[in-house]
This record gives C-alpha cells, sequence and structure tokens, in this order.
C-alpha cells in the first residue's frame, strides 16, 4: 500500500517528521492495528519536491501489510486543497481528508510528464493520466486546469515547457524507447496489459487540449 501526502507549514525535518508519523500511528481507534516503522529516509529521486519516504508494517494478528508512505512539501495546489469524503472498506461510513483537486492533479502529472520528455521512465504517470482521464474528465475546470497547470510549471521551474506543448508531445509520441518501456511496464503490472501505449498517448493529448 502506498501513500502520498504534502504538508504546508511544517519543518520537514528526519526528527520532526519521524515523531508526527509515530504519533498517528500510536492513536489507538481500537481496530486492533498496531504500525512498526521500519525505515526512514530523504528522497529527491523520484518525487518533484523534498520529501521524506517512511516503510512501515500494520500488523492485525498474524497478518502483516508493509505500507510506504511518501511525505513532501512545496506543492502548489490551485486554487486549494478541497475536502474529500474517503469511504472505509470495512466500515459503512466516511471520513473526511483534505485532498489535491483533480485539476492539480492532472497537472502535476502532466508537468512530469513532459519536463521529463522522451528521458521519462516513470511509466506510471502516463497510466494515471489514462485511468484518470476515462473515470474524471467531466469532473475537470478547463479553467482551473490551465490556472494549475501554469503554477505547476512555475512552481517546478519549468515556464518553458508552456510554449512548446505540441513539439514535447510529438517528440513522445514517436519515441521508439518510451513505446518499449510501455511493453515492459504492461508485462510487470497487470492491471495495465490492457491499455496501449497508443491509448494513453490519445489521454494524454486530451488533457494537453484542455489547455487550449
Amino acid at each position: 500500500m502506498d501513500i502520498d501526502t504534502t504538508i504546508q507549514n511544517y519543518d520537514l525535518s528526519l526528527e520532526n517528521t519521524k515523531r508526527m508519523i509515530e504519533d498517528i500511528s500510536r492513536i489507538d481507534i481500537d481496530d486492533g492495528v498496531d504500525f512498526t516503522i521500519k525505515s526512514v529516509m530523504k528522497i529527491m529521486d523520484d518525487m518533484e519536491y523534498p520529501g521524506i519516504r517512511f516503510a512501515l508494517d500494520s500488523r492485525i494478528g498474524r497478518m502483516i501489510t508493509p505500507i510506504k508512505i511518501d511525505v513532501s512539501t512545496g506543492a502548489t495546489i490551485t486554487p486549494r486543497a478541497i475536502e474529500y469524503d474517503y469511504k472505509l472498506m470495512l466500515e459503512n461510513r466516511s471520513i473526511s481528508i483534505l485532498s489535491y483537486n483533480i485539476e492539480t492533479v492532472f497537472a502535476e502529472k502532466l508537468q512530469t510528464i513532459l519536463s521529463r520528455g522522451i528521458l521519462n521512465t516513470r511509466m506510471r504517470d502516463f497510466y494515471d493520466v489514462h485511468v484518470l482521464l476515462v473515470s474524471h474528465k467531466r469532473d475537470v475546470d478547463s479553467e482551473i486546469f490551465k490556472r494549475a497547470f501554469r503554477a505547476t510549471c512555475k512552481n517546478r521551474k519549468t515556464k518553458n515547457i508552456i510554449d512548446n506543448l505540441k513539439s514535447i508531445y510529438e517528440s513522445i509520441a514517436c519515441d521508439e524507447k518510451l513505446s518499449l518501456l510501455w511493453t515492459l511496464y504492461q508485462r510487470k503490472y497487470s492491471y495495465a496489459k490492457d491499455i496501449d501505449f497508443g491509448s494513453a498517448l490519445l489521454s494524454l493529448d486530451a488533457l494537453l487540449k484542455l489547455l487550449e
């Protein structure tokens, strides 16, 4: 299980963040689950912002489930975080959490794909764009998306890609290495086996059209 979260107005040091995760994991909600932190490390390799990665084990009885939590800071959420009602799997109720709006999710995914261009090795970004666009395209406010994309590019110091969207997309679409990487991604992850690279590119193109 993977969890990504961003923090604002907080000192993201190893010591402070570890203490925060420990305090949260010790909260007793009488569900029989215990958490153990296995490792903590700073990361910047596959994240766009400085962050800290926690590897935990959750234990209930004899069952152990590994959990990875990436905590970052510095993200720009446009216009703001939203309250999201998350339905619990084992209980008939929801909990309210602060979440990215869908426009900022797409803005960050698109910026990552375009800024890395043909050097990108993260096929998960293409997969996420395709799946999210299929399920949430009607929820996207194009004007907010445009603002979120510009804000993300500014925050990540990649405003140059805004004027080169078409050429970057064409280079990605024609790159044989990316097509091969997608095939390898399909083989490794069964959830992507029925999505060819052409379909992923069509979704990327549809997202770019929302910026026009």
